[in-house]
């Protein structure tokens, strides 16, 4: 019929050109700092934008269309999900990040109560966003798995991030190694290659966030024929913000039930094997 699929495109993240250098060093460093950590007490997190309106950007379009039209697409109406994984599988509590000034501007929804529903002018995260993830979802996690396995109370802990500048301000540092949380960074420019999150993980929950949003919207058109009329679904905020609230809880329920996709991005960046190869208390 003379349609194609077509998808936007978009330069690649280039790799250092001493990358394998630079991986080198970072499985030194991470397996040095794990080497008396149990595996349940090693976590990643990692922040990623949340579309309001989760569209995809494939589509059908006639064969050599340059312009390509897709409901939503535009919108940049966003939040910051904040996740967290264990090297086992285990995945943490959520911290979600909405734009505005005051708790006014979170959904009403009730989101499961161990999560963190905040908020930043940007709804980027900050030092303080951090600190209270630190407080309210990492501490407690460590706290579980040391009772669950009958660890001492000053059992180490190890983070794995990035270089975002709110995971490297002096009072985010102070604050994890005040709790006992080591704390390894992924080199720049490397995230896509080494950060387990960013490699398995991430993608997955985007994936299941956009699933909702489509049968939501196809829902809505479907009926609207059935009743001989043509409209599109209100996309303002009053309206999409509870139900995005409800798209993103069986998100990242859909995620937590599939540990292997999260023990996926440790192995893929061979983490795990590095750990395995390196005599340690636990394993």
């Amino acid at each position: 019929m003379g349609y194609v699929q077509r998808k936007g495109t978009k330069a690649s993240k280039k790799k250092p050109d001493d990358f394998p250098a630079i991986k080198g060093d970072f499985l030194d460093r991470f397996v040095h700092a794990a080497r008396d950590i149990p595996p349940e007490m090693i976590v990643n997190f990692d922040q990623t934008g949340l579309s309001i309106v989760p569209t995809s950007s494939w589509t059908l379009a006639e064969k050599g269309a340059k312009q390509v039209e897709i409901v939503g697409l535009d919108d940049k109406r966003q939040i910051t999900a904040l996740l967290g994984c264990s090297l086992t599988g285990d995945l943490l509590p959520l911290q979600l990040i909405y734009t505005g000034k005051t708790d006014k501007c979170h959904p009403s929804y009730a989101f499961p109560d161990d999560w963190q529903v905040t908020h930043s002018e940007s709804h980027w995260s900050t030092s303080k966003t951090m600190e209270d993830y630190v407080r309210g979802i990492l501490v407690p996690y460590f706290d579980r798995v040391r009772a669950m396995k009958q660890l001492p109370a000053d059992q180490p802990a190890l983070c794995l991030m990035d270089v975002f500048r709110a995971h490297r301000v002096d009072s985010v540092q102070q604050f994890l190694a005040s709790n006992n949380i080591r704390v390894i960074f992924v080199p720049a420019c490397c995230t896509g290659d080494l950060l387990p999150l960013d490699i398995s993980g991430n993608g997955d929950f985007k994936a299941s966030l956009k699933e909702c949003f489509i049968a939501w919207f196809a829902d809505h058109l479907a009926a609207a024929l059935d009743n001989g009329i043509s409209t599109q679904p209100d996309l303002r905020l009053s309206t999409l913000k509870p139900l995005h609230g409800q798209w993103v809880v069986r998100a990242w329920e859909a995620l937590r039930d599939k540990p292997n996709v999260l023990i996926h991005g440790w192995e893929e960046e061979v983490i795990k094997g590095a750990l395995n190869e390196t005599p340690q208390i636990y394993h």
